[in-house]
């Protein structure tokens, strides 16, 4: 039997090659990197990228296949071209689709006709959306393309190849951000207690790897599987918890499983940390009905529960191990236990270690409970890191890496950028950043990013000038007109949505926290009336971004409003751009909720200033904001802290033992009425050392 097997170097692919090498049968597989040497050489080989189209007709030639098995395919197009090389010689056509295409926001036992294969469409899909839309539409295509098909829907797999243990047991190559398998096993051997935050509530089945490899073999050869499509998932639903008690039981060891709130995990420096399959209220239940029908039958869960952890024996992979210390610091601090002397912990080395040490520190530096604002269910700290300033270069993007790593460890978990700073480079270097933080172990919710669009920039790693870019990349496509180009700003929805599309590909997340309309009131000035009616479409693009997950909040970075008079040109009525976000969302609740306005010592308009009206009584920004719960970012919050007069030196407030000005200005900005978070330029270590100093205090 000759069949084709597109991805079969790690994990699933592996155990399938496996399979159908014991049946003897004669396998081609197509994949970039090869499988390892002990099965290659018992395999056809083609390392191609699938959509080198040309070059793979000329290595399949006019060949035929049996079965063709489709383990890596995630949007129709994948399918597409290698199906108008093959025609119709690809034989039964069985992809690896995924539970995630079911409904996930309640909890029910899904059975295969439940599938919804809308919506597929990826064009304009948001990236929170782009996996399952790609699963539904390979699907989609598979049903109705004429070929014999079967289809397997796995939930999340595990097994001791995971891809993150690749290095010990040099299987392929992996992310360590695969290695959730392992997680657990390694904390469960080292006897020590077990971190969950107190809102984990996920419940979830896994499918062993194994078995997934023999759903796919019943899947390619079964004759009742022809045309049809089966979930794969053990019998049994998992929290993290009860997944811990059976590791423990297994391994025979006892192990304190302790419940942490956010604000505790970010006073240890343990920001946002989340257990191996997060803990977001999302269910990912299945029936299996349909394949055990066919004679499947899933692994007992102590059996592959035993494997794991013999893995973490035998190899010594421990994921994200040099957590560990911070993580026993906790729970032991948690669970009462006083002057116990902790072992150092010695971790095998793990590929990407960023943290110097796994020790536990006595006596590390905590930050103040009060730090910590709530804002929309989340806890966001009262002193942010921005990342205007500095020259658009590798040696600053590396001052800042450092910077922001420090912050976000250390408990300052708000991060201001813009498309603007720094040529984009800015939003480049949060974005890896917070994406290395994550992949640490910390959950994305335990940073909030906030950036902007209304500035128009160049692109400072793309080699042509900025204004041929802006010609060629924006005026040109009808993104921005002449007079915005000269102007270099723009509030328009086509440059508002360019910006933010732009933006989230910088930062490489799949959701912006909070984004800001930067400086509008350049464009009012410029715009006059027409200022509103664009507002409200701009103001419409992005409640849909908050429909589609991408963005959790949006709102206005203001300037030269906060200081102007109430009858100046550059006053904004906030009032009116409340009633446009209301108008944006048919008058329904709107997502217009957070605000950016500089306030410092030497600058206090934004609380002193009374030039908006709310019902008709004047208030000042601060009040306003209040008034209308949004949250408020201070930015400029330091000023100029050494070159205050000698009235604002004596307004400066006390702080313990700390002596600084610039500290004692950020002191005095984050404790004003109404403030959430005090924002503060910080590329340099130092500064973000001196600003954790401040937030171990409460403020005024």
């Amino acid at each position: 039997m000759k069949i084709l097997v597109l991805g079969g170097n790690r994990f699933i692919g592996l155990e399938l090659l496996a399979l159908l090498l014991l049946e003897q049968a004669d396998v081609t597989v197509i994949s970039l990197d090869p499988p390892p040497k002990q099965i290659l050489g018992r395999v056809r080989f083609i390392q191609l990228d699938r959509h080198a189209s040309q070059e793979l007709s000329q290595a399949l030639g006019g060949e035929c296949f049996d079965v063709t098995i489709d383990n890596i395919a995630r949007e129709p197009r994948d399918i597409e071209s290698l199906v108008a090389i093959l025609k119709h010689r690809c034989g039964r056509y069985v992809l690896t689709s995924s539970v995630d295409i079911y409904p996930q926001t309640f909890a029910k036992q899904w059975r295969p006709e439940h599938a919804l294969l809308d919506p597929s469409e990826l064009a304009g899909a948001p990236a929170s959306e782009s996996y399952r839309r790609g699963k539904r539409g390979c699907e989609k295509f598979l049903k109705g393309s004429g070929l014999e098909f079967s289809i397997i829907r796995p939930a999340i797999v595990t097994g001791p190849r995971d891809p993150g243990s690749a290095k010990p047991l040099s299987w392929g190559r992996g992310r360590n951000d695969c290695a959730r398998s392992l997680h657990l096993p390694a904390r469960v051997l080292d006897g020590e207690p077990i971190l969950l935050p107190a809102d984990d509530r996920r419940v979830f089945q896994l499918a062993f790897v194994k078995d997934v490899a023999r759903a796919l073999m019943t899947a390619a050869l079964h004759p009742g599987a022809l045309g049809q499509a089966f979930n794969v998932a053990g019998d049994e639903l998992w929290s993290h918890e009860r997944l811990i008690r059976s590791l423990s039981k297994l391994a025979g060891t006892s192990t304190d499983v302790v419940r942490v709130a956010d604000s505790e995990l970010i006073d240890a420096g343990l920001g946002g940390y989340s257990p191996p399959y997060r803990v977001s209220l999302q269910f990912s239940l299945c029936s299996t009905m349909e394949l055990k029908a066919l004679g499947w039958t899933p692994t007992s869960a102590d059996v592959w529960l035993d494997q794991l952890l013999e893995t973490v024996r035998s190899t010594g992979f421990r994921p994200y191990y040099e957590l560990r210390g911070k993580e026993v610091a906790l729970a032991l601090r948690v669970l009462g236990v006083r002057n116990r002397l902790f072992p150092t912990l010695q971790p095998l080395p793990v590929e990407r270690s960023s943290l110097q040490s796994v020790q536990v520190v006595r006596g590390e530096t905590l930050v103040h409970p009060k730090h910590f604002r709530e804002f929309r269910g989340r806890k966001l700290s009262s002193i942010g890191i921005g990342t205007h300033r500095g020259a658009a270069d590798f040696a600053t993007d590396e001052m800042y890496s450092t910077a922001l790593t420090r912050a976000v460890e250390g408990g300052i978990n708000v991060i201001d950028t813009a498309i603007n700073y720094r040529g984009m480079r800015s939003e480049r270097v949060v974005g890896r950043v917070v994406n290395e933080f994550v992949e640490k172990g910390a959950s994305r919710e335990s940073v909030f990013v906030v950036t902007k669009g209304g500035f128009i920039p160049g692109d400072a790693e793309d080699g042509r000038s900025r204004s041929a870019w802006i010609a060629e990349e924006l005026v040109g496509r009808g993104i921005v007109d002449g007079e915005e180009a000269v102007h270099l700003h723009s509030i328009r929805e086509s440059w508002i949505r360019d910006s933010f599309r732009r933006s989230l590909e910088n930062l490489r997340l799949t959701k912006v926290d909070a984004y800001l309309l930067h400086n509008p009131e350049r464009a009012l000035v410029r715009m006059g009336g027409r200022f509103w009616n664009e507002l409200v479409r701009t103001f419409s693009f992005l409640e849909d971004q908050v429909s589609s997950g991408n963005l959790e909040v949006y709102g206005m970075a203001l300037w030269a409003t906060i200081g102007a008079s109430a009858s100046s040109a550059t006053i904004l009525p906030l009032g009116k751009v409340v009633e446009c976000a209301k108008a944006a969302t048919g008058g329904a609740s709107h997502n217009f909720g957070i605000l950016e306005m500089p306030f410092n010592i030497a600058n206090q308009s934004a609380l002193r200033r009374r030039n908006q009206i709310s019902y008709g009584k004047y208030l000042a920004p601060l009040e306003f904001a209040a008034e209308n719960q949004m949250f408020v970012l201070a930015s400029a919050s330091v000023a100029r802290a050494g070159s205050l007069t000698e009235q604002q030196n004596r307004q400066l407030p006390k702080l313990g033992n700390i002596s600084s000005r610039t500290a004692l200005a950020l002191q005095f900005s984050r404790s004003a009425p109404n403030v959430g978070t005090a924002l503060v330029g910080m590329r340099q270590e130092k500064h973000v050392v001196e600003a954790l100093k401040v937030a171990r205090h409460s403020p005024l």
